[in-house]
């Protein structure tokens, strides 16, 4: 398993710090670093939690809907989508990017993982190769006046429903999430509106197509409210920081992405003895995303007392805050296909769709740190449809 302290590692809190030969100067480097690290953050998952507000577009493969009413209730729809890390910063010991000149942070994250195959090969993939982003999703649709038709979806999970998780799973945590104040939040809805131009016919020549305009608004929020080294059961030493005394920090850390998304779709689908729709999609979107960090730490560094038995010198306090904002618009070409199985009235859907932005699937070979993939997005479905 992954060691118990990636995760404050994962989040950039470093136990480097700028140097002299003498005398600690000060933390504003280790604060320049912070920004690195949420600046990064908010660049790496945005395009991608993109991709994930918009796969409850894949609930459906027909292009138009069949059945006594045309109406549908999808009564489970998973996605998983992958991207080439987050944080890839961390996979990097570039100075340029790193302000610290004792140590680096991802020398630190190496240090801790030790020796453990699996635990590397976990933080090889979460900064650069293969980092999933896991999502839910409701959807209904129904047919409408001038032969329109709606499908929507959404989910929202609130942050009552993730205290109680935390609470349900106690001591099993590998941390103690309920001191530290962790709290999620996540909200999409959405969904398309579209006219069927053809209609399913005999004859492989003659499918169902349709056009569609599209919307989602996406937020996702994580914070830690009552951070604190001790809560992670991390200690840091003289040893770890080239012996200038223990570090303590506390504060709250988290961050917050918002999007909103535009787009048309062309989508056509194929019946075939009567069970099975072959279908594909090709979708254009614009997206408007506003990225923000929030980090208030407060560091103090404690000096051991001198071998010799004299004082030691006096505390170094610093408050830490690295916040980032970052407001993008751009536009996404996602490609979709599929399969549906339809046995009268339940329907189950499988689809991949690939962010044409920059995907990529290379594998090196079989094992967990062997491949890499991005802009990947695949969704399965179970539905009702009369």
């Amino acid at each position: 398993m992954i060691s118990r302290k990636l995760p404050i590692l994962l989040l950039g809190l470093s136990i480097a710090f700028v140097c002299s030969a003498e005398e600690v100067v000060n933390l504003d480097a280790l604060n320049a670093d912070l920004t690195t690290l949420f600046t990064s953050i908010g660049r790496d998952i945005s395009p991608r939690l993109h991709q994930t507000a918009l796969s409850g577009n894949d609930l459906v493969g027909e292009a138009r809907l069949r059945g006594f009413s045309r109406t549908y209730l999808t009564v489970a729809g998973a996605s998983v989508t992958i991207m080439d890390g987050a944080a890839k910063v961390l996979a990097s010991d570039d100075s340029d990017l790193w302000k610290f000149s004792l140590l680096s942070i991802p020398n630190v994250v190496k240090d801790t993982l030790g020796t453990d195959k699996t635990a590397n090969d976990s933080f090889d993939l979460a900064t650069g190769g293969a980092f999933p982003l896991a999502s839910l999703r409701l959807g209904i649709g129904f047919p409408l006046p001038f032969g329109l038709e709606l499908l929507a979806n959404g989910v929202y999970l609130p942050e009552s429903l993730v205290e109680t998780g935390i609470d349900l799973a106690g001591e099993s945590l590998p941390v103690d999430l309920k001191n530290l104040g962790v709290r999620v939040e996540m909200l999409t809805a959405g969904g398309i509106l579209r006219k069927p131009i053809l209609s399913d016919k005999k004859g492989f020549l003659r499918p169902s197509l349709s056009i569609g305009a599209g919307y989602t608004y996406s937020r996702f929020a994580l914070s830690v409210d009552s951070f604190n080294l001790d809560a992670l059961d991390v200690e840091i030493t003289s040893d770890d920081t080239g012996g200038f005394g223990a570090l303590t920090m506390d504060g709250e850390l988290g961050f917050e992405v918002e999007t909103q998304a535009y787009g048309a779709v062309l989508h056509i689908s194929k019946n075939v003895l009567w069970l099975f729709t072959p279908f594909a999609k090709a979708s254009a979107y614009y997206h408007v995303t506003d990225y923000s960090s929030r980090f208030k730490v407060n560091a103090k560094l404690t000096p051991d007392a001198p071998e010799d038995g004299s004082a030691p010198g006096d505390p170094i306090e610093q408050a830490l805050d690295a916040p980032v904002l970052i407001h993008t618009e751009d536009v996404s070409i996602i490609l979709s296909g599929g399969l549906e199985l339809k046995l009268f009235p339940f329907v189950l859907t499988t689809c991949v769709s690939l962010d044409m932005e920059r995907p990529i699937v290379d594998v090196r070979s079989v094992a967990l740190d062997g491949f890499k993939l991005n802009g990947t997005s695949v969704t399965i479905a179970a539905r009702l449809q009369i």
